[in-house]
């Protein structure tokens, strides 16, 4: 499902920052269709880490290829995607270390 309204990306921005951007545009549970993950935290002292799938699934909601989102948003990278699980997921990390499940 692509979402009805959009927001710019902002070369080098944590994903954390775009989704929140999302969600407070939108005013829903962003996160929630996107798949399953923890608890949103504040994404100026964390970052939220997604999967593959989760990342596809981002992808078609804001109507642009993966790859632009990985040039756009280093934490989508493939080197920091979470490992592959049975659906799509995300992750919330403090700081920048390297994303893990």
């Amino acid at each position: 499902m692509r979402l009805p309204l959009q927001v710019r990306l902002v070369s080098g921005e944590s994903t954390g920052s775009f989704l929140g951007r999302l969600a407070a545009l939108l005013a829903q549970e962003l996160l929630d269709m996107m798949g399953v993950g923890t608890k949103a935290m504040d994404p100026q002292f964390t970052e939220v880490y997604l999967n593959g799938a989760a990342l596809e699934r981002l992808a078609v909601m804001v109507g642009l290829a993966p790859e632009v989102l990985q040039r756009a948003l280093p934490n989508l990278r493939p080197h920091r995607l979470l490992d592959p699980g049975p659906g799509p997921a995300w992750k919330w990390r403090s700081g920048k270390a390297k994303a893990s499940t």
